[in-house]
């Protein structure tokens, strides 16, 4: 990508005016905190409010994010109001679950307010991702009167189908970037990693890591430091297939408590294009691997939610059934010659990180 193929906006349309801090009262007593961006001249020449309703802290949890997204929007013609639900960030009150009624009940309580402003044209919107998502969604549905639109991401009108109900995550900080790691330590490029992959076995003759180079989440590491066992911190090729079992063996080791048997895993992601990483994780996990035509996960939901907003007349299951079959032919098995080699190493493997994680 050439440099001038990218631009920083830095000028604005209007002069936008921080308020670092605001409290907004409820009718119950209690202040909700809020951090606000509007245009310089928005009490001459009032605007209509954006309302993101959070409770991850605005002092510091989103604080730089915030100081990108909402800026812009206030510089084109908007107010921004960030704001702590009760109970977080600086906000009064106690926080006792989520997406209760009473959230909903502040919310519709901080756009009256927002509303009614001398900066703000009386018009309000909601923007959101996952739990703002959820609550934009939510408020919405309640019809409060200045409310005029919502931007939704990463939540559902069906929390029961699409929520948490039956659905996992497990979160590992310390996936392509411990694979990176290894690639840039031994300047390798992914051509050479993979080669480390075919020219070494399987079980890497007892060769282990734990690929710490950040600190963890699962299992939960507060420190970065990797450590090896019957491993030469020398040899490349043998570092390569030692990361990529690691994961594999984590995956499993990690998804063991929800007690539900894995009979098949779907890949994405640029790794997703490596076979070599695929084998090694049907092996371990002893379940076929299935590859898909798009590797950008993120990018494909966003568009398909998308297509269904613009589609409403067409089932969310015809928008995403092109989408969700593995390309013809590239299934990837586990090897079954492996399969001892691979409990054992597991057994090893679970040992090892045991007695460095407690």
């Amino acid at each position: 990508m050439k440099e001038n193929d990218i631009s920083i906006v830095s000028a604005f349309p209007r002069i936008v005016r921080e308020i670092e801090n605001m409290f907004i009262p409820l009718a119950e007593g209690i202040r909700l905190a809020a951090r606000i961006w509007l245009p310089e001249d928005a009490e001459d020449d009032p605007v209509p409010a954006i309302l993101e309703f959070l409770p991850y802290r605005k002092r510091d949890g989103t604080s730089e994010r915030d100081a990108l997204t909402h800026p812009y929007y206030a510089g084109h013609g908007y107010a921004c109001v960030r704001v702590d639900m009760r109970g977080s960030g600086d906000s009064e009150g106690i926080l006792e679950d989520e997406y209760l009624k009473v959230e909903q009940d502040n919310a519709l309580e901080v756009l009256e307010w927002i509303s009614t402003q001398p900066w703000c044209s009386g018009k309000t919107g909601m923007i959101g991702i996952s739990w703002g998502g959820f609550n934009g969604l939510q408020i919405a549905a309640r019809r409060p009167p200045s409310l005029k639109a919502i931007v939704t991401i990463a939540s559902t009108d069906d929390r029961y189908a699409d929520d948490i109900h039956y659905m996992a995550l497990i979160c590992f900080l310390n996936g392509s970037l411990a694979r990176e790691a290894v690639r840039d330590r031994y300047v390798l490029d992914w051509e050479g990693f993979a080669q480390g992959l075919r020219s070494t076995p399987p079980g890497n003759k007892g060769g282990m890591i734990l690929p710490y180079f950040d600190p963890e989440i699962v299992p939960h590491v507060p420190k970065a430091g990797v450590i090896r066992e019957n491993l030469d911190d020398g040899d490349a090729m043998a570092n390569v297939r030692a990361v990529v079992e690691a994961q594999a063996m984590s995956s499993k080791i990690h998804a063991r408590w929800m007690e539900v048997a894995i009979t098949s895993i779907n890949v994405t992601g640029g790794a997703s294009a490596n076979e070599e990483i695929l084998q090694i994780y049907a092996s371990v996990h002893g379940c076929p691997v299935h590859r898909f035509e798009t590797t950008n996960g993120a990018a494909l939901g966003a568009a398909l939610r998308a297509s269904q907003g613009h589609r409403p007349d067409i089932s969310w299951q015809e928008v995403v059934e092109p989408f969700t079959q593995p390309i013809a032919g590239s299934t990837v098995r586990p090897d079954p010659a492996t399969a001892d080699t691979y409990a054992s190493l597991i057994q090893a493997y679970e040992a090892l990180e045991k007695r460095h994680t407690g």
